[in-house]
């Protein structure tokens, strides 16, 4: 029930206070209260009655009413006024008493006293004291652990190790096939063994060290090649070679043989080696597309422009056209090998080009030397001035420049044939008469 009216004591006049008594705890002097607020006061309690400034102390009677004033100071108690509490074993003046445990009424003994006075006491003066914000923990922190968390930068243990380089250390992350122990990383001995990959790329690696055989399996065809990239680059060289020795030590090592190998079949199935390229093709963004070049059956025939070579080599030509060319760096390509598809077809050796220059079996300087220039056939001579010119004959045994073997003469003469039937030397004339050649 609020209060609405009180007496002052020393005018005995009613104060009516509409508001009521409202309490507002102890006296502070920097608090401005109203008519009607009540406060504590050095043991006493006041209402104001009169509006005042802050600062204005209770005990200014005319701004202030007292409700209660402090009472007496009573009498010194006992122990045995506190309802049957025992007093320690040691209780005089220079002790301070401790309660024994939270349920007991036996006191413990009292802290003995310095004579310094309280200031002395060690087990108040390595007290530690309450602050506010903090709790009370049984871990002791010294100046040394302050300052080192005081060290620790926010968000410490989010650290992240950056990439690695030539003056910056870095982390790297442990994936599959790889660990890492003692501060050491390692990888995990791999296999040849790569079933179920479709493909094994090698990306950026200079080289790549293997004792032991790559193997495929064979459930399909396999590529072995450098993947495209984008269609502004070049395509990339592809070098395969055999083992090399190194310079220094041993004399005279031998490098490793280069084979390349089909595949072995069974009974009469064959395998082959075949040999692709990209034909050239216009000026243009096109892709070229694989063509056969060469093929090596597997019982060793060579087709070249053929699938299926009949002999140890067989060469076939869409057209007419060069297929062989022989050269050197004087006198560059000076032979050729020409076939030609006019009529049934026929094969034609050049010297120098289609110059028709003397062309030689043997050299320019050989006696048995077969000479074709302009036509003309010489024998033993590089300069033949007929159709036909042979070297002059020698003295010696089998130096004539002709000889014919002895042979039966045709049943029917052909005009212009010469025959020898090892007594009599024929002639056949125009007309198919058959003359003989008298000796002188």
């Amino acid at each position: 029930m609020a209060v609405h009216e009180i007496i002052l004591l020393n005018q005995n006049t009613p104060v009516n206070i509409p508001s009521g008594l409202v309490p507002k705890g102890a006296y502070d002097a920097g608090t401005d209260y109203a008519v009607g607020d009540s406060v504590n006061y050095l043991g006493s309690s006041y209402v104001m009655f009169v509006d005042a400034a802050a600062g204005t102390l209770p005990t200014d009677t005319t701004k202030w009413q007292v409700l209660a004033n402090k009472g007496a100071t009573g009498g010194t108690g006992t122990l045995a006024d506190l309802g049957g509490v025992a007093a320690p074993a040691t209780n005089t003046d220079s002790y301070i008493p401790q309660w024994n445990g939270a349920n007991s009424k036996t006191l413990k003994d009292g802290l003995a006293v310095p004579a310094g006075g309280l200031a002395g006491l060690t087990a108040l003066g390595d007290k530690v004291d309450k602050v506010a914000g903090y709790a009370l923990s049984k871990n002791d922190y010294t100046d040394a652990a302050v300052s080192k968390l005081s060290g620790i930068e926010a968000n410490a243990n989010n650290y992240s190790l950056p990439t690695a380089a030539a003056a910056t250390l870095g982390g790297v992350k442990v994936g599959d096939r790889l660990s890492i122990a003692a501060g050491v990383l390692s990888a995990d001995v791999q296999t040849t063994d790569i079933t179920g990959k479709a493909n094994l790329a090698l990306d950026n690696l200079a080289s790549v060290a293997m004792n032991a055989s790559l193997q495929f399996d064979n459930t399909a065809a396999r590529t072995f090649d450098i993947a495209p990239t984008a269609n502004t680059v070049v395509g990339r060289a592809l070098t395969l070679s055999a083992g090399s020795t190194v310079t220094g030590g041993t004399a005279d090592m031998a490098g490793g043989n280069l084979t390349l190998n089909s595949g072995l079949g069974k009974g009469t199935g064959a395998s082959s080696i075949i040999f692709q390229t990209g034909r050239t093709l216009t000026t243009g963004s096109t892709l070229q597309t694989l063509t056969e070049a060469m093929r090596i059956l597997g019982n060793g025939n060579i087709g070249i422009g053929t699938t299926n070579p009949g002999s140890k080599l067989d060469v076939f030509l869409a057209s007419s056209g060069t297929i062989q060319r022989w050269g050197d760096t004087t006198n560059a390509y000076n032979g050729y090998l020409y076939y030609s598809q006019v009529g049934d077809g026929y094969m034609r050796i050049n010297s120098g080009g289609n110059t028709y220059t003397p062309f030689y079996l043997g050299t320019s300087t050989d006696a048995y030397t077969l000479t074709l220039t302009n036509g003309n056939v010489g024998i033993g001579t590089t300069a033949p001035t007929a159709v036909l010119h042979l070297k002059a004959g020698v003295a010696g045994a089998g130096g004539a420049c002709m000889k014919l073997t002895a042979g039966v003469v045709l049943t029917t003469p052909a005009d212009g044939a010469i025959e020898w039937d090892g007594t009599n030397l024929y002639i056949t004339q125009t007309g198919g008469t058959r003359k003989t050649i008298a000796f002188v």
